[in-house]
């Protein structure tokens, strides 16, 4: 059974499909709780207002929106953590996937395995031909930690993207450095890199915002990489 918090339409705020209209499919329960999380509410697995469902549940849940937003083409599979707890989320992947033509993303930490989908990885081969994304966010879950938790590298090698928030400015003097130069073979694992992108936290202080922002541009700059804005608190939306 799945833990689902909520099935909703909007916007991708974040990273490479930031703007693109989406339906997002949020499961309930995460192990990595970040002291700067946004959804908060989805931490604990058996909380009361998460509802239980099987994969048919979620596929008619999608289908419904699909009736509602013809021209909504992605789906967002987020949380909480979607990879914990879930063992048949390979099962969903495949009959999204067989079900309909959306690209399909997966929001993760990157440092739950999950026996299910890696099966549907290596099994299917469907990370680029059958519209499955994967976006992986390191994550060091308490102030001034040293280091991200260490990720599956698995999930690494088969990410699209690769977002690292920037919450404070370890992330990019020791955190981010680290962690590129531990999992250096898997960004350019099979001959392709991982976008990768800074995500400055919203922490609702203007300063303290803006000297994230600048911190992450400024990084961006040097590196070579992207910024990613969270659109969709810009406009207001879920």
């Amino acid at each position: 059974m799945f833990r689902v918090s909520e099935i909703f339409t909007s916007i991708q705020g974040e990273g490479n499909f930031s703007g693109t209209p989406a339906h997002f499919i949020r499961f309930q329960g995460c192990p990595v709780r970040c002291y700067f999380c946004d959804s908060k509410w989805t931490w604990l697995r058996n909380d009361g207002s998460a509802v239980s469902c099987e994969w048919e549940d979620i596929l008619q849940a999608v289908t419904r929106l699909k009736r509602k937003f013809p021209n909504v083409g992605h789906i967002v599979l987020t949380g909480g953590e979607p990879l914990w707890e879930n063992p048949d989320i390979g099962r969903l992947l495949a009959e999204l996937c067989r079900s309909s033509d959306f690209t399909i993303q997966i929001e993760t930490s990157g440092m739950v395995e999950n026996a299910s989908l890696i099966r549907f990885l290596d099994a299917e081969s469907v990370i680029d031909p059958a519209g499955v994304r994967i976006t992986v966010s390191p994550k060091a879950p308490q102030v001034g930690m040293d280091e991200y938790l260490p990720v599956s590298r698995q999930l690494l090698r088969a990410a699209h993207e690769v977002k690292f928030p920037v919450a404070e400015d370890i992330d990019v003097t020791t955190r981010i450095p680290a962690f590129m130069e531990e999992y250096a073979d898997c960004f350019i694992a099979g001959g392709r890199r991982p976008l990768i992108y800074l995500q400055p936290v919203d922490f609702g202080d203007p300063a303290v915002n803006s000297g994230l922002n600048r911190l992450a541009v400024s990084t961006a700059v040097e590196k070579g990489w992207a910024v990613s804005v969270q659109a969709h608190k810009f406009f207001g939306v879920r």
